[in-house]
């Protein structure tokens, strides 16, 4: 979705915000795009990563690691060659991998309820959490394909594609990333967030 763009595909001179959606996307992120260009501040990209909303998920990885690749094609695409990054939940992960593999053109960063440490997300441990989401997978799996469903469970926000984003995505240079990273940077997080900590974020 291109929020507050001209006609012709350009900002109209605002800067540009690109929002990364959280996993799964819901359309209180689409929401949310449209009141920041309601503003008239700001241009908002909000691309869907693979998977997810409208975007198919046969994707060789879903890892946000890849996702941040396909996510700076599309910018590129639309010729805007600097711009602010908002990465909301997992797709805070993104964010970073994005800023890490462009910062020539990533201006600042928004952490918005994102894990920012490998330590704080899930369980903590990363063999742990793979396994975790290995199960959660198998069971996405077995739902779509054991269950005469008809196709309607591929329709549900917790589906086949979220559960692989996130076993491909390895949050263990997360933390790296993020304190290495030396332009504006905003942390908005809630003490009420149980997967997250907010002590990730401080």
């Amino acid at each position: 979705n291109l929020h507050g763009f001209a006609a012709d595909g350009s900002s109209g001179g605002k800067p540009v915000l690109v929002y990364l959606h959280r996993t799964p996307w819901d359309s209180r992120g689409t929401q949310f795009c449209r009141d920041l260009a309601k503003t008239g501040q700001v241009a908002v990209l909000e691309p869907f990563l693979p998977g997810f909303a409208t975007s198919p998920g046969n994707v060789p990885s879903h890892s946000m690691e890849a996702n941040a690749e396909v996510v700076a094609s599309l910018v590129e695409h639309y010729g805007v060659k600097e711009y602010h990054v908002l990465g909301q939940g997992l797709g805070g992960v993104a964010a970073l991998e994005l800023a890490a593999a462009h910062p020539d053109r990533v201006r600042s960063l928004t952490m918005l309820s994102a894990p920012g440490a490998q330590e704080f997300e899930l369980l903590g441990n990363p063999l742990v959490n793979k396994i975790v989401y290995g199960f959660q997978g198998a069971f996405f799996w077995g739902v779509s394909r054991l269950t005469p469903n008809f196709g309607a469970a591929d329709l549900l926000p917790w589906d086949r594609d979220y559960a692989a984003t996130v076993f491909d995505t390895d949050l263990s240079d997360s933390k790296k990333i993020l304190f290495g990273w030396r332009k504006p940077l905003l942390i908005v997080h809630g003490h009420d967030d149980w997967l997250t900590p907010a002590q990730a974020a401080t």
